[in-house]
């Protein structure tokens, strides 16, 4: 989980490869003033929720220095916000669990600390040390 800004209220977004675009949760979404504008409003299935209705929206926010602005599904989740594919392909953002953080921008990004639901760093350090896993690093890294 990362924070991003909205609005100028700070959020914990998941992040979630698996999710083809950016969600926000419903209720913050009909809590947001000024209201962004419903573009659409859609049938989307929700892991853990099945299908329901969402609402599609053009919506700006703020990951460290990183503003992104596209289109986001507002829908009923239980985390307030999930950051989907789209972003993370369009900021060349990199999940690096090793290190508890999300890269994004490339080469020349920044390390946003996140905070993960259960023990990665122990989890991921047994795999490198039986070897089952090894060290990956960045493309754009001098190692």
């Amino acid at each position: 989980m990362v924070p991003i800004t909205i609005q100028g209220q700070t959020l914990g977004a998941v992040m979630d490869s698996g999710a083809d675009t950016c969600l926000i949760n419903m209720e913050i979404f009909f809590r947001m003033e000024p209201r962004p504008h419903i573009q659409q409003e859609v049938s989307l299935r929700v892991v853990g929720e099945g299908l329901t209705t969402a609402y599609e929206i053009e919506l700006v926010f703020t990951l460290g220095s990183t503003t992104y602005k596209g289109l986001v599904f507002a829908a009923k989740l239980r985390d307030d916000f999930l950051l989907g594919l789209d972003f993370l392909k369009a900021t060349t953002a990199d999940v690096l669990i090793s290190e508890q953080c999300l890269w994004v921008g490339g080469p020349d990004g920044e390390k946003i600390p996140a905070r993960f639901r259960t023990n990665l760093t122990s989890f991921v350090g047994l795999q490198l040390l039986s070897g089952i896993i090894r060290k990956a690093f960045p493309p754009w890294s001098s190692c």
